[in-house]
């Protein structure tokens, strides 16, 4: 019995990465479900991987399973979510393009700064806000709600954590 108590440990601990992979698989599932309007399908795939993201975080920090790939990764597998979502819309739609290289300019920074200029930084509440924010909208975008001052929203949600990280980079410079 001692030697399943092991396995079961070693297991348990990766639970929240898998649940983050998952996340990250999840992205262009919904990707494509949105481009072969299947919204239904897509809409039940993102909440899944929302409720991922709640685990994932929830088990990570109850059970002191936090992990460097977990705090590189989690980050990650939001932005693909989201991305995957807009980019269908954007590409079904053909709305404001300029959003797409914005998420991925947005993304580049806020994980090149966070993990490559101060890599201990922890995601502030601002950053949990908009994330939150963006994951509404991005909902919103599945259902067919696609209008352009959502979009714009979402573009100011988007840029929210990289401006954030930036401040607190300008900040932490002066003090040194």
């Amino acid at each position: 019995m001692h030697g399943w108590m092991h396995v079961w440990k070693q297991l348990w601990k990766n639970v929240p990465n898998v649940f983050t992979l998952l996340r990250l698989f999840l992205g262009p599932v919904v990707f494509y479900s949105i481009l072969q309007s299947e919204q239904q399908i897509a809409l039940i795939l993102f909440l899944g991987a929302l409720l991922t993201d709640f685990l994932d975080g929830q088990i990570a920090r109850r059970c002191r399973l936090q992990s460097n790939f977990g705090r590189l990764v989690d980050p990650i597998a939001d932005k693909v979510l989201v991305g995957c979502v807009v980019f269908a819309v954007l590409l079904q739609n053909k709305l404001w393009w300029w959003l797409w290289p914005a998420s991925i300019a947005t993304l580049a920074f806020v994980i090149g700064y966070r993990y490559v200029v101060h890599q201990n930084i922890p995601v502030s509440r601002l950053g949990r806000m908009a994330i939150l924010g963006v994951f509404a909208i991005a909902g919103l975008l599945i259902l067919g709600i696609a209008i352009p001052q959502l979009l714009a929203l979402l573009a100011v949600l988007l840029l929210v954590p990289a401006v954030h990280y930036m401040w607190g980079a300008l900040s932490s410079k002066k003090r040194k």
